[in-house]
């Protein structure tokens, strides 16, 4: 939009889980006579997952576009399939781009680097178009610094995965609220009815110091729903402590018996990672 192109967004329906149907999809942009199409897969905010054969047939029906982009920012948080990507057949195709992102997988948003995946040919034409000083000194040597971790960074994805689904069990429980399933490090939430997210987002953070997203400003969204970032335990009993109080009434949390007197907010509307200290009283 900011170079002046027409920018068609494609709305997923609530009625249907937001999941994408790829053949409405690509009947979509043959009305509108696009030549790119972008899909985020798992989708943000909702975390929603096409499988990998999937999006390769949504591939071959739109290989004619002059540009198809697959935005794989959070793949690494899924784990309905043992290899979900299609970075490798990528390379392949003359049309398709793949994106990746450190700042979403490591929690390096700082750093401000990403990558793509494409054939030769496209990815020189994409390289040409960058800035001559497109990367800083830093976010190169916290790249080169990744490899020692991969062990380290396996065991925290396979964590994140365990955390989701009980997270997920334990909002589910919640009277009125929608989980909706997801395959990112964050679950989208519907509130119930008459009650609005931001009012609940201050209330979160003034009384339990915990600060939440709520999606009023997403294109097609609204401020009754809310992207939860998958949590440890024990940040996740705060959150829902929390919610019980402010949605249902219920008792507030007993007082600390250590004399804390302030929580650090534990953030629930990013991926970064979250800040859930106690501040001793001095």
């Amino acid at each position: 939009m900011e170079t002046g192109k027409r920018v068609d967004m494609y709305p997923l329906p609530e009625q249907a889980g937001f999941q994408l149907d790829p053949g409405t999809f690509v009947e979509f942009v043959r009305r509108r006579g696009s030549r790119t199409a972008v899909v985020c897969n798992p989708n943000n905010p909702d975390g929603g997952l096409l499988p990998r054969r999937a999006v390769l047939a949504l591939l071959d029906a739109l290989q004619d576009l002059e540009l198809v982009v697959v935005d794989e920012s959070f793949l690494e948080f899924a784990d309905a399939e043992a290899e979900p990507s299609v970075a490798q057949e990528a390379v392949l195709r003359p049309n398709v781009i793949v994106l990746r992102s450190l700042g979403k997988n490591f929690g390096l948003h700082g750093v401000r680097f990403g990558y793509l995946v494409a054939n030769p040919g496209l990815a020189k034409k994409v390289r040409a178009a960058l800035p001559k000083w497109n990367l800083n000194s830093f976010a190169e040597t916290v790249v080169f610094l990744l490899g020692r971790y991969r062990s380290a960074y396996g065991t925290s994805l396979r964590q994140v995965c365990r955390d989701r689904q009980e997270m997920q069990w334990h909002l589910s429980r919640l009277p009125g609220l929608t989980v909706y399933p997801s395959q990112g490090n964050f679950l989208c939430v519907r509130l119930p009815e008459g009650v609005d997210g931001a009012a609940l987002r201050d209330q979160l953070l003034t009384a339990h110091g915990v600060l939440i997203r709520e999606c009023g400003n997403k294109i097609g969204s609204s401020s009754r729903f809310l992207r939860l970032i998958v949590r440890p335990q024990h940040d996740v009993q705060r959150l829902l402590a929390g919610l019980e109080q402010v949605l249902y009434g219920g008792e507030p949390p007993a007082a600390d018996p250590h004399g804390y007197e302030a929580l650090r907010p534990v953030r629930y509307g990013s991926g970064t990672p979250a800040v859930d200290r106690l501040v001793h009283r001095a």
